[in-house]
């Protein structure tokens, strides 16, 4: 009565089944996330800032379908850090009227930077002082 069961028998290659099956749930995790990092990020080439040209292009930007008309010189404006520590007056001096402003945040339409067609915004955080301490170039809210 107090006899152990014996074990069933092991199949072959059965101790190899669970390892193998986490490694490509891994790798199936891991490029899914590649996917859709690189379909959600901002796809343009950082191009030398230009004042003029920028508040040139700011009426395309809102368009319905205007491209990326502003997104390459907003990449090399966050790449550089060149507005921080700037005021609100200097930012709207240099970038023109902002497209939507808070006490502690403005954005500027950009254009279509994303490969799923999201319009794309650069946001600029001020602090407390009123200073830019932030710049991000981000899909739009």
């Amino acid at each position: 009565m107090g006899g152990r069961q014996a074990k069933p028998p092991v199949e072959a290659g059965s101790t190899l089944k669970k390892p193998l099956l986490a490694v490509i749930l891994v790798l199936a995790s891991a490029l899914a996330a590649l996917v859709h990092w690189h379909l959600g990020g901002v796809h343009t080439q950082p191009e030398d800032f230009d004042s003029a040209v920028s508040k040139q292009r700011r009426e395309a930007a809102v368009m319905n379908d205007p491209g990326c008309v502003r997104g390459g010189m907003a990449m090399r404006l966050q790449d550089t850090a060149a507005l921080a520590g700037l005021s609100r007056e200097q930012l709207v001096s240099i970038l023109g009227q902002p497209d939507r402003s808070e006490p502690h945040l403005l954005t500027f339409a950009l254009g279509q930077c994303h490969w799923d067609w999201r319009h794309s915004e650069l946001a600029i955080w001020l602090d407390s002082s009123g200073l830019a301490e932030n710049v991000a170039v981000r899909s739009a809210k």
